[in-house]
């Protein structure tokens, strides 16, 4: 990847137990990954490169995240 080129992003939507393995996988893959979540520390947090406490539901402001 030349030093122009932005990295390859996964944004999750959801940071529930259920989301884990998304986030992990990405990672693997060598991802960037982003989580979204409507609560201040969902359990996806803590493995996410980034972590946005956004409602599930506010389309608006996950697109603007995107």
């Amino acid at each position: 990847m030349s030093s122009n080129t932005r990295p390859e992003v996964a944004l999750i939507i959801g940071g529930g137990t259920g989301q884990l393995d998304l986030v992990l996988e990405c990672k693997k893959m060598g991802l960037e990954t982003i989580v979204t979540d409507m609560f201040p520390n969902p359990p996806a947090k803590i493995f996410a490169d980034k972590f946005h406490q956004i409602n599930t539901r506010d389309i608006e402001s996950t697109i603007e995240l995107a």
